[in-house]
This record gives C-alpha cells, sequence and structure tokens, in this order.
C-alpha cells in the first residue's frame, strides 16, 4: 500500500532531501516503526475485532 498526501514525484520535487526508495510504502514504514502493522485486506475485519475486545 501507499502511504502519503502527495505522489512520489510531486514530494521528490518539493523536498530539499532526495527521500530514500519506496519511502511510501507502508512495509517501508513497518520497517521505520512508523506503523504498528500492515494487515491484509481479508485480515482487517478480524483485526478490528481483536483492537475493540481489547480496548473494551
Amino acid at each position: 500500500a501507499m502511504i502519503g498526501f502527495a505522489g512520489q514525484r510531486v514530494s521528490a520535487q518539493v523536498q530539499s532531501a532526495k527521500p530514500p526508495p519506496g519511502y511510501q510504502t507502508s512495509e517501508f514504514q513497518l520497517e521505520h516503526g512508523q506503523v504498528d502493522a500492515v494487515i491484509h485486506r481479508r485480515d482487517l475485519k478480524d483485526s478490528i475485532v481483536n483492537a475493540l475486545q481489547w480496548a473494551a
């Protein structure tokens, strides 16, 4: 999945430093501690249910 408000070309033009390759992917964000999990769409319902049960 892609994460970001602007596309990679726009971000690269606006930023003064060149961003690392793949910096807008969910896997890159997971590896660098920016997100806690990358969940496949088919597993999303179960993950939400588990989180809500844990919080209740």
